[in-house]
């Protein structure tokens, strides 16, 4: 789909986002400073629910966005199948609620409350997969409008009417809805055409594989959540865990970047760009973990001083989510470039050679490494560590088994693209990182006075951050001559535009 431009929807995705994470911090901060942590962690548990509710979900919105890549306008079909395929969801999440609402301390009404969730949750990510067939960045203004909306009724929920959790999940409720609708605007063209049977029949056909990966991986990168929720079974120890990935979703932002390859590459087999687009993804991705990493404790703190203890685990949280997300890029690049389904010929064992099951299969290996050593973590010492030392322990597991398989699929890359890592540039920015948030650590450690009034706090801190940030894309403006072309045509763009 060549009219998708990868350098100019990677920075609007990657601006978008970042406000979003903006709005996500404030809700934050909001449902931290609201629930106790026993009411946060089951808040969290009900995500990780609504994780398995969804599985199903992939099944239609992994067609369809490769579908719409390859302008076959599927947008009703994909729409009509995933509210139909909600039922299932909803009969899964009822089932799995009961189960963690009877071997956990969690407040069963509440979740079951919180199946209203899942048709709209279902018919919010089938329309952003045929958005991001199309024109991948504005996937992210639905999030954008998202985030923006959860905040004003978290408020009134939450914390004026005080409802706790259920606050939560009629916000959520509203939000996802508001989502929906600027994801129908904007796809209104795309969703007319009539519902093509053909097309559905296809996708069940071949439903083994989006149940796979995405369906099965995602389930897997929540079923630590699970593991810890059955085995310790304590809602405020979950809290620690939940809120510590708070802040790495920052880095995992970075990865919007080279999202947009994706589609691009299903479109047209075309990779010239691979080698500038992962140079600009390391530009993002190396200062937002220094970012994340040095304002750990702050960030916590302001969060809720309850959890500034817990300032180890949002470490390494942070530098597995670096490998993770790296990770993430390249199977979004080994993925995007098969074309097994173009072809209507291709049989099973063609699918099963090719990189849409290959990749999946080595990502949920990791997991299943992961996932088998933190359950005999968690079994041994259950009733010799406090809550805190093991998410703690269980951070640096993550960790460890991130590394050598993204090394592996960075060689896989190598093996199926022709591109030359830029190394020399990648480098500069590790070193101007280190020598601005070195620095801004220094000064943020001397001057930032801790104080449990969050509007005298939060002020200090957004001033240090923006030490940071500021002062590295100053630096590297100065010293990139690539910077300087980037912002030049950022500008001229928007001048365009107006």
């Amino acid at each position: 789909m060549s009219e998708i431009r990868v350098t100019y929807s990677g920075l609007i995705t990657f601006v978008l986002g970042i406000i979003g994470i903006i709005t996500g911090m404030i809700l934050t901060i909001i449902l931290t400073r609201s629930l106790t942590p026993a009411e946060y962690g089951t808040w969290g548990l009900i995500t990780n629910i609504i994780g398995y509710a969804i599985i199903i979900e992939p099944i239609i919105s992994y067609w369809a966005t490769r579908q719409i890549a390859r302008k076959n306008l599927v947008g009703k079909t994909a729409v009509f199948s995933s509210m139909t395929f909600s039922c299932g969801g909803i009969i899964i999440y009822i089932l799995i609620s009961y189960i963690f609402g009877y071997t956990t301390d969690a407040n069963n009404s509440v979740l079951i409350f919180s199946v209203v969730l899942i048709p709209i949750m279902f018919l919010n990510k089938t329309l952003m997969a045929i958005i991001f067939g199309w024109k991948p960045h504005i996937a992210s203004y639905g999030m954008l409008v998202y985030g923006v909306i959860q905040i004003p009724f978290s408020l009134l929920f939450v914390l004026h009417l005080d409802m706790g959790v259920s606050g939560i999940i009629i916000s959520t409720f509203i939000a996802n809805t508001a989502s929906v609708i600027i994801y129908a605007i904007y796809a209104r063209n795309i969703i007319r055409n009539k519902i093509e049977i053909d097309y559905l029949k296809r996708w069940i056909k071949l439903s083994w594989l989006p149940l796979l990966y995405p369906g099965i991986y995602n389930i897997m990168t929540i079923l630590d959540i699970a593991i810890f929720s059955l085995i310790i079974g304590s809602m405020a120890g979950l809290a620690f865990w939940i809120v510590s990935l708070t802040l790495p979703i920052l880095i995992a932002q970075a990865a919007t970047i080279s999202r947009v390859v994706y589609p691009k590459l299903i479109g047209e087999q075309n990779s010239g760009y691979i080698s500038s687009n992962i140079t600009l993804f390391f530009y993002f991705l190396i200062p937002l973990t220094a970012l994340s990493i040095i304002f750990a404790r702050p960030i916590l703190f302001a969060l809720n001083p309850i959890y500034e203890q817990a300032y180890l685990v949002a470490i390494f949280a942070s530098l597995f989510t670096f490998f993770i997300t790296i990770s993430h890029v390249l199977q979004l690049f080994l993925t995007g470039k098969e074309n097994v389904d173009a072809n209507e010929d291709s049989h099973f064992i063609d699918y099963i050679k090719s990189k849409l099951f290959v990749v999946p299969s080595i990502l949920i290996f990791q997991y299943i490494v992961y996932l088998g050593i933190i359950t005999i973590m968690f079994v041994t010492f259950k009733n010799e560590y406090s809550e805190l030392e093991l998410v703690t322990y269980w951070s640096i597991i993550n960790l460890i088994i991130s590394i050598p398989f993204t090394i592996y699929l960075f060689s896989l890359v190598k093996k199926n693209f022709v591109f030359k890592l830029e190394t020399k540039l990648i480098t500069k920015y590790l070193g101007i990182t280190i020598i601005i948030f070195s620095l801004t650590f220094i000064i943020s450690d001397k001057f930032l006075v801790y104080t449990e009034n969050i509007f005298e706090f939060i002020p200090q801190l957004l001033l240090f951050i923006m030490i940071g940030v500021v002062g590295y894309l100053i630096l590297t403006y100065l010293l990139d001559l690539r910077i300087r072309k980037l912002v030049s045509a950022i500008i001229n763009e928007f001048m365009n535009k107006s």
